[in-house]
């Protein structure tokens, strides 16, 4: 039995359980399993396999027109873009109950997906420690409505919600998938002086402060509190994780391929300002556990009432726009960067400008004392007062400057973590989802027929061994949801002593043919009354209509029609090449879908006599 997905995180160290989520292209997949059933002929391999792919696509269609109908008014809402007559119509309670069926199915495929929530534990740990930036980078947590997931989305996902932090639980959503390595090496010179600062300036000048307020009664002045943590340094923030050193225990053994990735950033490097010393102009790697892939999810705050006036107004309604949606997919974001991945972030001065502020405000009080005492004469008051002000310019410009430096790193980085936004992230995740469903299921079933009566467990063992041998790829096999598909298709039955046995070749296609048409024509009435609800018409195509449900039965159509007429070898061109050719051809009427499951039969059963 597998164990559940977890992962461990520490002041020291990050520990996860594999990812269960395989990454490579279905082509050299494909071209593996053809290799390893040598004995079979290449094109009977990729029609299984083609005939896999169009199968989880006609299963799935409902759940990826649902997704697209649903996100589609929201996405218009954040483009400020017009829209189009059947959602100009719809009522209030219509948008709330797209929005949370949005929401809940977003989170379904997510997990599905094999996606995790970002934890409590994980956002301490994130919040505790910084990696690339190197500017003091807090959240605005203003920019986000924190009305979006309120508890009728977490309603069925209550563990979920548990373990998710108070602070973004109604804000936006996080899922991470797979752990890497980030690495840098440098001297880091800048940054190892705003450190010394921080130590040996910074900190004693708050512990005095905190001391005073405590003495006065005012540490329980939260806000005070917070203004006076946000001024403290970068590398200098303190953590709920601080000392804890021991993972956390997890019920079951760790998997064999767990990863473990040491943390070494600053604030570990250089605990205390003698640590800086030793190695001021020594050459330090830094070190960082990454998510691989993460989605978020989240509205945008009304902001009518701060447009500048270069923004372009929008003719959408300003009640529609507020219904925004954004989704957004990132990838190899660091652990300790995880601010990188929120809309709008606030950067604040390091300590050295702090100091220049300090020193130069000092000087002038200097000055202005001197002067009411007479110790100085009013035209060389006025000539210190002129260079005191000038270099405080030129502190204020230093601290701007590096602000907009820091903004565009933050910019550029987010630009190239950035893997798709909006529509393009919605689809790229459904499509991982039908991959990671046919790569599974149907590579379970060629190395069931590579080796042919294996247990459960062995088939788990073999699949795993072989995509860390051929790919490099430590997974962890979810075999028991690949088994569950198979036997549901009827390609592979359990005997009494729980040896798996697979259908051959030739009595695999035809069963899935009889899959691929079954699911087909049922999934047509369901979407014919989908797009009914909608005022479209079952038969319209792409250039007729806007609707994203109208592609999703494209797509369906060509890929099932293909996979039947490669069954029967059929050259002449294929119906779903015509973009006039109804989709009817597969599913139109049962007396027709019945006649074509027997024309292929008799195909197979006629090549099986000849032999």
């Amino acid at each position: 039995m597998k164990t559940p997905w977890h992962v461990s995180v520490s002041s020291d160290c990050v520990r996860t359980s594999p990812s269960r989520f395989i990454d490579i292209t279905d082509g050299d997949l494909e071209e593996y399993c053809i290799g390893i059933l040598s004995d079979y002929p290449a094109k009977d391999i990729k029609l299984i396999y083609s005939l896999g792919q169009a199968i989880c696509s006609a299963k799935n269609s409902e759940l990826k027109i649902g997704l697209e109908q649903d996100f589609e008014y929201f996405a218009r809402a954040y483009d400020g873009l017009e829209m189009p007559r059947h959602l100009k119509s719809l009522s209030e309670d219509d948008i709330r109950a797209r929005e949370e069926r949005f929401l809940s199915n977003m989170m379904t495929v997510l997990m599905k997906n094999h996606y995790h929530i970002l934890t409590e534990q994980e956002w301490e740990a994130a919040a505790a420690e910084d990696f690339l930036l190197t500017l003091p980078v807090n959240v605005k947590w203003d920019s986000m409505d924190d009305s979006l997931l309120h508890r009728t989305v977490w309603k069925s996902f209550p563990e979920m919600r548990d373990a998710y932090p108070a602070c973004l639980r109604n804000r936006i959503l996080i899922f991470h998938r797979g752990v890497t390595c980030a690495k840098m090496e440098g001297k880091y010179f800048a940054q190892k002086v705003e450190m010394l600062i921080s130590f040996l300036v910074i900190q004693p000048i708050l512990r005095l402060l905190l001391w005073t307020l405590d003495r006065l009664g005012l540490r329980k002045i939260e806000r005070l509190n917070a203004n006076v943590e946000n001024s403290s340094s970068l590398y200098m923030r303190q953590s709920s994780l601080e000392g804890t050193t021991d993972l956390i225990q997890v019920q079951g053994d760790d998997h064999a391929a767990s990863i473990c990735i040491d943390r070494r950033t600053f604030h570990h490097i250089f605990p205390d300002a003698r640590s800086v010393l030793q190695l001021m102009f020594k050459t330090i790697q830094l070190q960082e556990a990454c998510w691989k892939d993460v989605v978020v999810v989240y509205r945008m705050a009304n902001t009518s009432g701060t447009r500048h006036e270069f923004d372009i107004k929008s003719s959408m309604a300003d009640d529609a726009i507020e219904r925004n949606i954004v989704l957004k997919r990132f990838s190899s974001i660091p652990i300790a960067d995880m601010e990188i991945v929120f809309p709008e972030k606030n950067v604040h001065m390091p300590p050295s400008v702090l100091v220049n502020i300090a020193v130069t405000l000092l000087g002038a009080i200097l000055t202005l004392i001197a002067t009411i005492r007479g110790g100085l004469s009013l035209t060389s008051f006025w000539t210190t007062l002129t260079m005191l002000g000038t270099r405080l310019g030129q502190v204020l410009q230093t601290k701007r400057s590096q602000k907009s430096e820091i903004e565009r790193s933050m910019s550029q980085l987010l630009s190239q973590r950035t893997v798709a936004s909006q529509n393009a992230a919605l689809s790229s995740i459904i499509n991982d989802m039908f991959s990671q469903l046919v790569r599974q299921v149907v590579f379970a079933y060629f190395v069931l027929v590579k080796h042919h009566g294996s247990t459960v467990a062995q088939l788990d063992e073999r699949c795993e061994h072989i995509l860390k041998q051929t790919f490099d790829l430590s997974i962890d096999f979810t075999c028991q949801e690949a088994i569950q598909v198979l036997k549901k298709w009827g390609i592979v039955t359990e005997d009494p002593t729980g040896r798996l046995l697979p259908l051959e070749i030739e009595e695999c296609k035809i069963k899935l043919t009889d899959v691929l048409v079954a699911s087909s024509a049922q999934q047509r009435s369901t979407i014919q009354e989908t797009l009914k609800g909608l005022g479209l018409q079952f038969g319209s195509t792409v250039k007729e209509s806007t609707s994203y449900s109208v592609r999703a039965i494209d797509d369906i159509r060509k890929s099932s029609v293909q996979a039947i007429h490669g069954i029967v070898g059929s050259r002449s061109k294929k119906p779903a090449e015509s973009e006039s050719t109804p989709w009817g051809h597969m599913a139109d009427q049962t007396t027709k879908d019945q006649s074509q499951k027997n024309s292929i039969k008799s195909f197979f059963l006629r090549r099986r006599r000849k032999h």
